[in-house]
């Protein structure tokens, strides 16, 4: 994607998903083999919107997973731009996880929250991605706390600043108008 033209929401969510990809490429967690003879070592993957389906019994669904959505826009006050609410969420299908850890069961929670920790971390660090930057102290993170084992998510809620959009960019003539 070429960053100087990333202008729109759905261009924040590409940008995301490309740097989030750079910041979990290293991580290295352990999960299940299916037929419990050990371990593999594995990435998480990061998709837009939403996990592609997956079927529950086949190994690839306790591969670790990051989401990045919209969670919406508010106006800009003048020439400010827009704040654009994007959801980060990391998850883990789990269900084995404890044969590898029996002395500490239900430990599942820890590969979401470990994930979104490094995430967060590195966009405090650097919230600029092309024409949009994140509004500093919007990164807040909470484990999911409802959901049913073996399923196991953390997210995080960051706001950031979308460029001002011109009304040509829109496709606006100077004789359009708006109606309340």
């Amino acid at each position: 994607m070429n960053q100087s033209i990333a202008l729109a929401p759905p261009d924040l969510i590409d940008l995301l998903v490309d740097r989030i990809r750079e910041i979990v490429k290293d991580m290295r967690l352990e999960i299940p083999i299916d037929d419990g003879s050990g371990v593999r070592t594995v990435t998480p993957e990061v998709w837009p919107f939403d996990v592609p389906p997956i079927s529950i019994d086949g190994a690839e669904t306790r591969v670790p997973f990051v989401v990045v959505r919209l969670g919406g826009t508010e106006d800009g006050k003048g020439n400010e731009g827009e704040d654009i609410a994007v959801d980060i969420i990391a998850g883990i299908y789990a269900d084995e996880y404890e044969t590898i850890n029996e002395a500490k069961p239900l430990e599942g929670w820890r590969i979401p929250i470990a994930v979104i920790w490094r995430i967060r971390l590195a966009l405090i660090q650097n919230g600029i991605l092309g024409a949009f930057s994140m509004v500093e102290g919007s990164a807040k993170w909470t484990p999911q706390a409802t959901q049913p084992d073996p399923f196991w998510l953390a997210a995080l809620q960051t706001v950031w600043k979308g460029p001002p959009v011109p009304q040509t960019e829109l496709g606006l003539s100077d004789r359009t108008q708006f109606y309340s």
